[in-house]
C-alpha cells in the first residue's frame, strides 16, 4: 500500500517529484515514513527505529549546527539588502546579477553564492518591487505577475552575469529565439524593460556596465544600480500615470 501510494504522487503532481518538494518540504517527511514503511521492518522494529532516530537527530542537528554558524552571517546579510532596497520607488522593475567575484574561489561567502539569487525575493515580500525571478512555473509557489508585469515575468530563472547582460542588451536574432526556448526571452533588451538592477558584488564591486548602468547605493556584497532607460521612462512612473 505504501509504494502504491508512493506511485500516485508522483502521477498526481503537476510539474515534478523535486519541483513539488520544493514548494512543501514538509512532503519529506511523508514520503520518508512511506519508504520505510513500505520495506514492513517488523522483524527488525528496533534496529529500523534506531536508525531513523539516528537519521532524525541528523537532520535536526545540521540546521540548527548551520543556524549558530553561517546562516546567522547571512540573516545579517539580508538584512542589509532589506534596509537598502527601502530606497527602491515602489512598483520598480528590478533584475539580479551576479558579478565575476561569485566564480572567485578566494572570495568568501557565508552560504553558497547562489542562494543570494533569492535575496531580491526580500523586496517583494516587502511590497516594493517586481522581481522576475520569482519562482511561477506550475508545480512551484502559487505565484502569478499582474498583467502590468506579466511581459517581463519567467517562469524561473537566476541571476544573470555581466557578459550575459551584455549580450542581451542588443541581441541578434539568434539570440533572441535561443533565449526564448530558455525562458530568458524577458530579458532581452533589459534596459529597455528595469529600472534598476541589485548587482551581487562580493566585495568587488566593479565589472558591470557602465553606459546603461549607474550606482546609486553600494553594499557590502552588493550594489544598487539605476538602469538609463531610453527615454527616462520607469515602470513606477508609469504605474502612477496609468
Amino acid at each position: 500500500m505504501a509504494a502504491i501510494i508512493l506511485v500516485g504522487l508522483v502521477i498526481v503532481i503537476p510539474n515534478e517529484l523535486q519541483a513539488a518538494v520544493d514548494v512543501d518540504t514538509r512532503l519529506f517527511v511523508a514520503l520518508t515514513y512511506l519508504f520505510v514503511m513500505a520495506l514492513a521492518p517488523v522483524r527488525k522494529e528496533k534496529q529500523v527505529s534506531l536508525a531513523v532516530a539516528a537519521i532524525s537527530a541528523f537532520f535536526v542537528g545540521k540546521p540548527l549546527y548551520q543556524g549558530l554558524t553561517s546562516w546567522q552571517a547571512f540573516s545579517a546579510q539580508v538584512s542589509e539588502f532589506r534596509k537598502a532596497a527601502a530606497m527602491l520607488p515602489a512598483g520598480s522593475a528590478v533584475l539580479s546579477s551576479f558579478g565575476p567575484a561569485r566564480e572567485d574561489e578566494e572570495v568568501e561567502t557565508p552560504v553558497m553564492s547562489l542562494n543570494y539569487g533569492h535575496v531580491a525575493s526580500y523586496a517583494t515580500v516587502d511590497r516594493r518591487i517586481f522581481n522576475p525571478l520569482e519562482f511561477t512555473g506550475i508545480g512551484m509557489q502559487p505565484l502569478v505577475a499582474t498583467p502590468r508585469y506579466s511581459q517581463i515575468d519567467t517562469p524561473s530563472a537566476f541571476p544573470l552575469s555581466p557578459e550575459a547582460m551584455k549580450e542581451l542588451k542588443t541581441p541578434s536574432r539568434e539570440l533572441v529565439r535561443a533565449v526564448a526556448q530558455a525562458n530568458l526571452d524577458f530579458a532581452a533588451r533589459w534596459h529597455e524593460k528595469f529600472d534598476y538592477v541589485i548587482y551581487y558584488h562580493f566585495g568587488v564591486p566593479d565589472g558591470f556596465d557602465q553606459e546603461s548602468l549607474k550606482e546609486v547605493h553600494r553594499s557590502s556584497f552588493f550594489s544598487i544600480l539605476e538602469v538609463n532607460r531610453p527615454g527616462g521612462t520607469t515602470a513606477a512612473k508609469t504605474a502612477v500615470s496609468s
